[in-house]
């Protein structure tokens, strides 16, 4: 590691393949100036992709491994980044995802225009999945599509005092989006200037599997719509978080795990455990979730088992898909859906609503009787 830190690059990470963080780090290794740091945080992968995400780490020396014992939290990109944000040592930070790719002079272009008092961003061109040709990105920059200025989040990058200042990333935006969003509105609110440096440099984004807001079960029910509505009602309040922010999850600090044998698949039976086996798809499955948490003793636990309805996989959703696309031509009303999981939906509400009292939860533990 350089005696002196000009940028730090932060990426969240959880349980994707290593294929593409090697060549994500490798185009960072064939940088023409070295004075950067990577922070890989791994926002509570499974074991076998932590081991290869350690290595992969291990192999460069200007990249940290930062873990987080995330598992069974929901995805939390603001907080996976603010981790490595609270412990970048460059004069700005980097943020951005852990399949893009960057050419070689990429470091160059952004420390030739950072500044106090801006904010840069470039958006990727989406790169297809056949695509094999690594070597030579630069000459594909007018053959792939990018996503344009809604990309906010492919890369972001500030002021790390800045970014200290306003305490990061909202954290209320667990799963995914709104957050780059949200950190470009405070940042614009602020008075920070606005710079898009494509056209000065490119960078590209490796195919994967995609989803969208639309994407049945990928989100909560509703979800979204509370993202948009904090979103709105926050506008103002530039500083956000509470003084804990960044903060690594450790296995001292989740008492979850008690009740969990990972080996085993299995629970940990006790006196202070209820088990609930209720139908997924009912608002009064609903209702008894949120009476049985609140009628919970102290320093007890709940156990659901609905995390793994609906039973979906690709080939079923596909074929909904068209069959959907023929009854559309008869009606927009007329649509096919996998049953929704209303017990999903209103226990991250729940939760929301009541983080004072939940000291710990775990989401679709694999479990072999079925009960997460």
């Amino acid at each position: 590691m350089p005696a002196t830190i000009s940028l730090s690059i932060v990426l969240g990470y959880r349980n994707r393949e290593t294929e593409r963080l090697a060549r994500l780090l490798d185009s960072l290794a064939d940088q023409n100036r070295h004075d950067l740091e990577v922070l890989l945080v791994d926002y509570g992968s499974e074991p076998p992709f932590q081991e290869k995400a350690r290595r992969l780490a291990a192999e460069h020396s200007f990249c940290q491994y930062v873990f987080s014992e995330s598992r069974g939290l929901p995805w939390n990109r603001s907080q996976a980044l603010n981790i490595g944000g609270r412990r970048a040592k460059g004069d700005f930070v980097l943020f951005t995802d852990a399949d893009m790719l960057f050419p070689p002079r990429f470091v160059d272009h952004v420390l030739a225009r950072a500044a106090e008092n801006r904010v840069l961003y470039c958006y990727p061109h989406m790169l297809p999945r056949d695509f094999e040709d690594f070597a030579n990105l630069g000459a594909y920059v007018e053959n792939f599509p990018t996503p344009g200025q809604t990309a906010k989040g492919g890369c972001q990058c500030l002021s790390t005092k800045l970014f200290r200042q306003i305490r990061g990333f909202d954290e209320y935006y667990h799963y995914h989006g709104v957050e780059d969003r949200d950190l470009w509105y405070r940042c614009n609110s602020m008075g920070m200037q606005e710079e898009w440096l494509n056209g000065r440099v490119e960078i590209f984004h490796q195919w994967h599997p995609t989803w969208s807001y639309n994407t049945p079960g990928h989100l909560p029910d509703g979800l979204l719509a509370r993202f948009e509505d904090h979103f709105h009602r926050m506008g103002k309040e530039l500083v956000r978080n509470s003084d804990d922010w960044g903060h690594i999850h450790t296995s001292e600090d989740r008492p979850v795990y008690r009740l969990l044998d990972f080996e085993k698949q299995a629970l940990h039976l006790s006196g202070d455990l209820q088990l609930k086996c209720w139908k997924p798809n009912s608002n009064l499955s609903s209702q008894r979730l949120v009476r049985a948490f609140h009628e919970l003793p102290v320093d007890h636990c709940l156990a659901v088992d609905y995390a793994f309805f609906p039973k979906r996989n690709q080939i079923l959703g596909q074929t909904i898909s068209l069959l959907n696309k023929g009854l559309h031509r008869f009606s927009p009303a007329l649509d096919l859906d996998f049953s929704p999981n209303l017990l999903h939906a209103a226990l991250a509400e729940m939760i929301e609503h009541n983080k004072k009292k939940v000291a710990d939860l775990y989401l679709a533990f694999s479990c072999r009787e079925g009960v997460s």
